[in-house]
């Protein structure tokens, strides 16, 4: 309690915790702000304004931009830029204060992909790579028709001072230069030739000029990926009913080239088979063949042999004084009857028939 012009008054206290901080301004301008945990009486004597304030909780992956005032020569006011990189429960001082960011969001009135001016409104910036999905609209081919792309961008803030200096919207500045890519890389080809071209759109050299922007504003683009593209309701069924036509002359195409393949494998098996089988009777006959040389030779061998030895024992017998010639008529004589025909002296000739025994 105080005593206030004459009367005791109860004075209300004031609690902070862990993650709240007690803004005190005084009545003779200044202002103090008291990290929790803390608490203090409201004293009409000397506070204008007793506050509980909550204390800026910054995770991990995010940072605050804070500027702070200071006396500067002369009476001038300088102001300095600094950033509180999380995690932390950020207490400003008195005269510090937040920056306030306000970019391109998504438009909730329309589906996704859509984004409005100043519908992302915040003070934590998320330094850790993010993505940003748009819908490239009134993209007009070079045969005139308009169809809508749906894109992603992977992207990463590398400089948060270049980009405080150089945009006040970096969305905004992707949405234009993904903009301008996506229509210079269509106003040169016809409808067909740009639906056959849209894996294109899945690289980064497509897009030069958002490469370029992201750079000067502090970001990296890391990946773009072509999520499709629509057209008009009429021209979207003219394109799905060819693109039937052009699937079903694919399937019975590649069912032909299969039949053929596999009638092209049938004889190519058969033709295997074939050759295998010819090549089993060739050996066959080559295994028949030598055994009969073999034999032949083991013949030959056997009657060269026996004739050797014939030979041998008609020298020895010659060697001796025998008659080969009447030794040979005898050794071969027929078993049945032998002829033997003998002339005389005087030109008879002598009859003889003996039966052999």
């Amino acid at each position: 309690q105080r005593r206030v012009h004459g009367k005791i008054q109860d004075l209300a206290l004031y609690t902070a915790d862990e993650y709240q901080y007690i803004s005190i301004q005084y009545l003779d301008g200044h202002k103090e702000h008291h990290p929790g945990p803390a608490s203090t009486f409201y004293d009409p004597t000397r506070h204008a304004k007793v506050e509980v304030q909550k204390a800026t909780i910054v995770n991990s992956g995010e940072v605050l931009v804070v500027y702070q005032q200071e006396a500067g020569k002369e009476g001038q006011a300088n102001v300095r830029r600094r950033i509180v990189k999380g995690p932390v429960a950020h207490v400003p001082r008195p005269d510090e204060w937040i920056h306030q960011f306000s970019w391109h969001g998504r438009d909730h009135t329309k589906e996704p992909g859509n984004k409005k001016p100043n519908a992302l409104n915040f003070s934590k910036l998320r330094v850790v790579p993010d993505q940003l999905y748009y819908n490239v609209h009134d993209v007009r081919t070079s045969d005139d028709t308009l169809i809508t792309c749906q894109l992603m961008v992977f992207y990463e803030l590398a400089d948060i001072d270049q980009m405080l200096e150089r945009t006040l919207d970096p969305i905004g500045d992707f949405i234009n230069a993904l903009s301008a890519d996506v229509i210079s890389f269509a106003v040169g080809l016809p409808y067909e030739t740009f639906c056959e071209r849209t894996s294109h759109l899945n690289e980064l050299k497509t897009f030069p000029q958002l490469l370029e922007r992201a750079k000067s504003i502090g970001y990296q683009i890391t990946k773009i990926v072509y999520r499709g593209y629509r057209a008009s309701t009429e021209l979207q069924a003219m394109h799905d009913s060819a693109i039937q036509t052009r699937t079903k002359l694919h399937l019975e195409e590649e069912t032909e080239e299969k039949r053929h393949k596999l009638e092209d494998l049938r004889i190519h098996k058969e033709a295997e088979r074939q050759k295998k089988k010819q090549g089993i009777e060739q050996a066959e006959r080559e295994h028949l063949n030598d055994i009969s040389r073999r034999e032949h030779e083991e013949r030959m061998r056997q009657l060269k042999s026996q004739h050797e030895e014939e030979l041998r024992h008609l020298q020895q017998l010659k060697s001796l004084g025998v008659d080969l010639t009447k030794f040979l008529v005898a050794t071969n004589q027929s078993s049945a009857k032998v002829i033997q025909v003998e002339g005389g002296h005087e030109g008879n000739l002598h009859l003889h028939v003996k039966e052999s025994s």
